[in-house]
């Protein structure tokens, strides 16, 4: 499916701007703000009669017009109106179609219902059997039935999916359910990748130069785009990178500007300037004490800070908290602020111009503090815990004296760790042992590499002494 409940509510709502006028519905405009409220009168009351569906699963090409055609098949039509993103001004897949009457609503959904009842029981049917009739199968039959039913709710190559609409406060409720449902399903944490994300045509679009908001929206795009070709790549809910952070900052005072945001978004939330976190989102660690286990700015390794005389910094790191709950809320606060909000007195950039000198007339620049949730692969991490696991068990053991809490290393006869010949170790000794048991027979080999038999030094048959050389 294209679309969900979140989406059938946003429809419901903009459902309310139709007119019930049959030039209305012809020409698709738009009703004037006096009549808002008669409107919303009329597809309330459309709503208790049932006569209002919501279509999912339709094609990002399709038009209303075409919707429309499509539909009046069923029965008069009041309207039919595509649900847009507010967002990205692109079709959400879903759509709203009101009849008339409600029986022929409900005539179009009963269809709608058979036929994909029809499908599922009879799954997937080869088509090299479909036109082949002669045997007059009863499977082949319902196939084609069912192949015919089908077409009826086939719009631009799509099988359109067909429920019955409901009012905006049940639509919410089931929006709820059904993201929570998402999001328990989403093993990978994909939703976090929209966090923090400034959309076209949105209010805080404004807030940002064309050019910057071009370069934001690209940016989210390649992101999307990795993590979902690589399986094994996953978004973390504690771990966050941050960008353009000034050359000035270590990792001390990166770490004090995490801890400090978490305070001052509740601070905003308590003066209520902004809006607090969600339960779901408090119940992953809301009411503990905010602890970064990681913060880290990385550096380069060819270039020194003059000033500091350490590496220097790339302008971007790492910041790990221990729960979801403030990661989120650390986030929400540092993000797209500029870096005298977010790093206080650490914030001393040469680079930064001054008022008037080149500095940008937008609110958010490509300067400002850009934090998001890091992109995990989980092979990685897999080997990094298996390291660290290792490097514990070493520790451990060198600690207690005790070799054998070091797993060693799979070793040659003979040789020791390193792979080469021992001296005197215990393989010579066991080897010396055995000969010594032998009562000093050669422990060489013939030709046909059986064991001689032969004391030490003597010459077996067929060998020959060499001049000046014995054996």
């Amino acid at each position: 499916d294209n679309g969900d409940d979140v989406e059938g509510s946003d429809g419901a709502e903009g459902s309310g701007d139709d007119n019930d006028d049959d030039d209305m519905e012809e020409d698709g405009s738009d009703v004037e703000n006096d009549e808002d409220d008669e409107e919303k009168d009329v597809v309330d009351e459309s709503l208790q009669e049932g006569c209002t569906l919501f279509i999912r699963n339709l094609s990002f090409d399709s038009d209303e017009d075409g919707l429309f055609e499509h539909f009046k098949a069923f029965g008069k039509l009041r309207y039919c109106r595509i649900v847009y993103d507010p967002q990205t001004g692109k079709s959400r897949g879903t759509a709203f179609v009101c009849f008339w009457k409600p029986a022929d609503a409900a005539k179009c959904l009963e269809d709608a219902q058979k036929a994909q009842a029809l499908s599922e029981k009879l799954g997937s049917v080869p088509s090299s059997m479909l036109p082949d009739q002669r045997n007059k199968s009863v499977l082949l039959q319902e196939a084609s039935n069912s192949l015919d039913s089908s077409s009826q709710f086939t719009l631009d190559g799509r099988v359109l999916s067909i429920a019955k609409a409901v009012d905006r406060n049940t639509a919410h409720d089931l929006a709820t359910e059904g993201l929570q449902k998402r999001k328990s399903k989403d093993n990978r944490s994909v939703y976090l990748l929209k966090e923090g994300i400034v959309f076209p045509d949105t209010p805080a679009a404004a807030l940002m130069a064309p050019t910057d908001l071009e370069h934001h929206v690209k940016e989210y795009g390649v992101r999307k785009n990795q993590i979902y070709k690589n399986p094994n790549l996953y978004m973390s809910k504690t771990r966050l990178t941050i960008h353009n952070i000034p050359r000035t900052v270590d990792d001390a005072a990166l770490r004090s500007a995490a801890v400090s945001a978490v305070g001052k978004f509740k601070q905003e939330v308590k003066d209520k300037v902004r809006q607090p976190l969600s339960a779901d989102e408090m119940a992953e660690g809301w009411d503990k004490r905010p602890h970064v286990s990681q913060a880290k700015i990385v550096r380069s390794t060819d270039r020194v800070d003059v000033a500091s005389g350490k590496a220097r910094s790339k302008g971007y790191g790492f910041i790990e908290f221990t729960t979801h709950a403030h990661a989120l809320a650390c986030l929400r606060y540092l993000n797209f602020r500029n870096t005298a909000q977010a790093f206080s007195k650490h914030a001393v950039d040469d680079d930064e111009p001054e008022e008037g000198a080149g500095k940008s007339a937008h609110k958010i620049s490509r300067r400002s503090v850009r934090v998001m949730f890091a992109i995990e692969n989980a092979q990685v991490i897999k080997k990094r815990e298996l390291r660290s696991t290792l490097a514990a068990r070493h520790r451990a053991g060198k600690a207690n004296g005790d070799d054998a809490a070091v797993p060693a290393k799979p070793t040659q006869r003979g040789g020791n760790a390193r792979g080469k010949p021992s001296k005197g170790g215990a393989a010579d000794k066991a080897r010396a042992a055995r000969m010594k048991s032998f009562g000093g027979q050669s422990s060489r080999r013939d030709g046909k590499g059986k064991p001689s038999k032969g004391k030490a030094g003597s010459v077996k048959d067929g060998q020959t002494k060499r001049a000046g050389k014995k054996y």
